[in-house]
């Protein structure tokens, strides 16, 4: 039994020196989204600036090529204003779109190690799961000499589909510090589906037609925590 055990403990050994332990990766940072839905009426629209904060698990498999997956809470949405003018007045319309998401990627990543430093590019599926939705406006209506403000946020999470599909790609910088690295990521997502549901979002008045798109930029420290795990193990038998 002991030989059996200390056949796999060398076999895991092998497996980790060919290919590299599995990496925990920790980080946050901020994402600038916008949505590409289309409306009947002129609207100015621009990036909305929000968070990711995750965790990410990392393969390698060689010195060059490794895969990650995780999941990370990160903001989508975008800014909205909406100007019509009438005979007698003016409609200003300024609205803040704030959706959140926990995303899951699947990437494939070409590494190229050198020295203490090691830079990266990936690319691969992402799947969000939606976790709420609001709109928040602030309408002014100028009536001269007379201004009237008004202020409201809506809830429109009961319109928009659990999940979200899209592809992500982006770079990764690392430097060596201590048991790990710490790295920064800067990336781009693509939604390929539409975020509202069809039947609900025409019922409610609104454009089914949206997609998400975000640039985002994370830094955090990642832990190599395989291999020394594997030699105890090794050690232990």
């Amino acid at each position: 039994m002991k030989a059996i055990k200390g056949i796999m403990a060398a076999a895991a050994l092998l497996i980790v020196d060919a290919h590299g332990g599995p990496s925990l990766l920790i980080g946050g940072g901020v994402n600038f989204s916008s949505m590409s839905d289309e409306d009947s009426i002129p609207i100015e629209k621009t990036m909305r600036a929000g968070y990711n904060a995750g965790l990410a698990f990392e393969q390698n498999f060689g010195r060059y090529f490794s895969f990650l997956t995780g999941f990370s809470f990160e903001t989508r949405g975008q800014s909205e204003k909406r100007t019509i003018a009438y005979a007698n007045g003016t409609e200003i319309s300024d609205q803040d779109v704030n959706m959140r998401y926990c995303q899951i990627p699947l990437r494939a990543q070409f590494n190229m190690p050198v020295g203490p430093f090691r830079f990266s590019v990936c690319a691969g599926p992402e799947m969000g799961v939606f976790l709420s939705a609001k709109k928040q406006r602030t309408l002014q209506i100028q009536l001269p000499p007379a201004i009237i403000t008004q202020s409201d946020t809506t809830d429109f999470s009961k319109d928009v589909n659990m999940l979200d599909f899209g592809v992500t790609a982006g770079a990764s910088f690392e430097i060596t510090a201590g048991p790990g690295a710490i790295f920064l990521q800067p990336g781009y997502y693509c939604g390929l589906t539409d975020f509202l549901d069809n039947k609900r979002a025409t019922q409610s008045g609104a454009d089914p037609a949206g997609r998400h798109t975000s640039i985002y930029a994370r830094i955090g420290y990642k832990v190599n925590w395989g291999r020394a795990g594997s030699r105890a193990c090794m050690r232990d038998h």
